[in-house]
């Protein structure tokens, strides 16, 4: 995720060559900038958390300056160090459209997030159930 591709007035970032099954290559979608993404993003850029990911020497245009290879180590780090077996990064992408969509958000909402092109792709990550925050109650 390149900074200069985000559009924080309208909350919008671009992703460039967004992965899909009939190429990626010039697949540049926009997606809508939830509030709870807001918090992580202005995490990720503040100065203390940026110096250390910057240390690491990847590309500082990049939200997160890391390589693909360094992140995949570390996550994988993180999950054997937790004991959480039988997990990929992928799965972070279900849980992320799964939680959208127990928040009550509609499929074109969660679409606008996720960048699923249809209902149909969107589907299989979805397990619909709203689910009451026990301070609601």
């Amino acid at each position: 995720m390149q900074l200069d591709d985000y559009d924080e007035t309208n909350k919008l970032w671009k992703i460039r060559d967004l992965k899909n099954p009939n190429g990626s290559k010039g697949n540049h979608k926009e997606f809508s900038v939830h509030a709870d993404c807001q918090q992580i993003i202005d995490l990720l850029l503040d100065g203390d958390v940026r110096n250390r990911m910057l240390k690491r020497g990847y590309d500082e245009n990049l939200l997160v300056p890391l390589s693909p290879k360094t992140m995949g180590s570390e996550f994988r780090k993180a999950c054997k160090l937790l004991g959480i077996d039988d997990i990929h990064f992928h799965d972070l992408r279900h849980e992320g459209c799964t939680r959208l969509a127990e928040k009550g958000m509609t499929i074109p909402q969660i679409q606008q997030v996720s960048l699923h092109d249809s209902w149909s792709s969107l589907e299989r990550y979805v397990s619909v159930k709203v689910r009451k925050n026990i301070m609601d109650i």
